[in-house]
């Protein structure tokens, strides 16, 4: 059988694929990041893994951040946002599966939704993969998932700090911490910058334990600047003061490989 291979203004990875299949095309969908080694330890493996994994596919990517698609081109470094990615890829005339690459169903999907809702295209040639963290099971599997990776000591308690959402979404924080706490391991805490449970929140529940030493976990996608100033600068700061013995751990949940198995996993299941 022919094959060819696509590439739209650089917005494509090279993928061989049948000229007469009818095969779904991938649109993995993010945030967005302008630090560069971050997204060379998230994004750019999950993509490859991706387009490895699912290689009859025409895999593309878009940024639901403008401000990161426009920061980075500054830089010379091209990126497409939603409305930019679904423009060039009608040119492949497949379904689109749009990877939601997001840790809650929150503001940023509904951002992403409205995007491509202003495209014009056909409701009915488009799917969507739910984001990491979409129900109870999603938060146990997490739970589960990082009480193993995380190489924590027995006289330490781990704090997961997330960013936070001002919306129905930040419940899935409590979610986590409650699974935490009564199924998998009670030295496992969860914080957000900029929501409930905050930061004194939880110097208090480890002031209550008497802790004293504490290991920060970003629990986010990606370990960008809210990791590198937030977690790494204020968060540390104000442990330390409070008299803990702080260890940091700076990565994202895309390096993590089974996180980016459970967002292949996502996409098989709707596309089998």
């Amino acid at each position: 059988m022919n094959k060819y291979l696509v590439s739209l203004l650089g917005l494509f990875w090279l993928t061989s694929v049948s000229v007469h299949a009818q095969e779904t095309s991938i649109m993995m969908t993010y945030y967005g990041t302008a630090n560069d080694a971050a997204r060379a330890k998230t994004m750019e493996p999950l993509n490859a893994k991706v387009s490895q994994t699912f290689s009859k596919s025409v895999i593309a990517e878009a940024y639901t951040s403008d401000m990161v698609v426009r920061a980075l081109r500054k830089r010379g470094i091209e990126k497409y946002t939603v409305s930019e990615a679904f423009a060039n890829l009608r040119q492949v005339k497949t379904p689109v599966l749009v990877v939601n690459v997001q840790l809650l169903d929150g503001v940023m999907t509904d951002k992403l939704q409205a995007d491509i809702s202003s495209t014009g295209m056909s409701a009915d040639s488009i799917r969507y993969t739910s984001p990491l963290l979409y129900n109870s099971d999603d938060a146990r599997w997490l739970a589960r998932t990082l009480a193993k990776h995380i190489k924590a000591n027995s006289d330490e308690e781990v704090v997961l700090v997330g960013h936070g959402s001002n919306d129905s979404a930040n419940a899935m924080y409590a979610l986590i911490d409650y699974v935490m706490q009564h199924e998998v391991d009670d030295r496992y805490h969860v914080g957000t910058i900029e929501n409930y449970p905050d930061l004194d929140m939880v110097i208090k529940i480890l002031h209550a334990k008497q802790a004293r030493k504490v290991v920060l976990y970003p629990l986010l996608l990606i370990a960008g600047n809210h990791a590198l100033q937030d977690i790494q600068a204020d968060w540390k700061d104000k442990f330390e003061k409070a008299g803990y013995s702080v260890r940091v751990i700076c990565e994202g949940l895309l390096e993590i490989p089974e996180v980016q198995q459970r967002i292949i996993d996502k996409i098989s299941n709707e596309l089998y």
